[in-house]
C-alpha cells in the first residue's frame, strides 16, 4: 500500500521535510518512489502539488495522520483531523474510571444533613486544667520564666510564604589575636 508522508531532511533544530509517496511498510529514508512537496516548519512554507496528492489518494494512497492535518489546517484537503497521540490501553481505563467516578458524583444524592453535637471549645478545655494546676508562688526563681497554665494560647500554624528568604545566622565575628610577648 503506498503511504504519502514526510520525510526529514534538514540539521539539528533545523528540521526540514519532503513530502514523498513511498510503500507504507518502508522506512522513511530508503528509495523514494516520488517526491510531492516539501514543508518547512519554521517558515511555515508548504509545497506540495495538490493533484497528484489528489489522484494518489483517489487511487487507495494514505496519508499519514501528521499531513493529514496539515492539508486540512492549510484548507488543500476537507475532512476531519486524525489523532495524532496514541493513549495506552491502561490510561484510557483510568481516564474511563475517573469520568466514571465524576458523573457518579454529579448524580448522586446530597448528603443528610446532620443534627449537630455540641463540642467543647479550646477556652473550656484549658479552663479545668488551669483551676487543677498547683498554685505558683512568687519567690521562687521557676514562676518567672513559667506562664501559669491558664496564660497558654493554642498554637496556631504560621504560613511561610515560598518567595520568603531563608534567614541567614549572623556572621560570626573573629575573636581579637591575643598579644604574644616578643623576646
Amino acid at each position: 500500500m503506498l503511504s504519502i508522508r514526510f520525510q526529514r531532511l534538514g540539521h539539528n533544530k533545523q528540521p526540514f521535510f519532503r513530502i514523498i509517496v513511498q510503500e507504507k511498510s518502508k522506512n522513511p529514508h530508503s528509495s523514494v518512489q516520488e517526491i510531492l512537496g516539501s514543508y518547512d516548519p519554521r517558515a511555515k512554507k508548504l509545497e506540495i502539488d495538490i493533484e497528484k496528492t489528489k489522484k494518489l489518494l483517489a487511487q487507495g494512497a494514505e496519508l499519514s495522520a501528521t499531513l493529514n492535518n496539515l492539508l486540512i489546517n492549510q484548507g488543500l484537503l476537507t475532512g476531519t483531523k486524525k489523532k495524532i497521540v496514541k493513549i495506552k490501553k491502561t490510561k484510557q481505563a483510568e481516564m474511563a474510571a475517573a469520568q466514571k467516578a465524576a458523573t457518579e458524583a454529579v448524580n448522586a444524592p446530597a448528603p443528610v444533613a446532620e443534627t449537630p453535637t455540641t463540642e467543647t471549645s479550646a477556652v473550656e478545655t484549658i479552663a479545668p486544667i488551669a483551676e487543677t494546676a498547683a498554685p505558683v508562688t512568687e519567690n521562687t526563681p521557676a514562676a518567672e520564666t513559667v506562664p501559669a497554665v491558664a496564660e497558654v494560647t493554642p498554637a496556631v500554624p504560621v504560613t511561610v510564604p515560598e518567595n520568603m528568604p531563608a534567614e541567614t545566622p549572623a556572621p560570626i565575628e573573629a575573636a581579637p589575636a591575643a598579644e604574644t610577648p616578643t623576646t
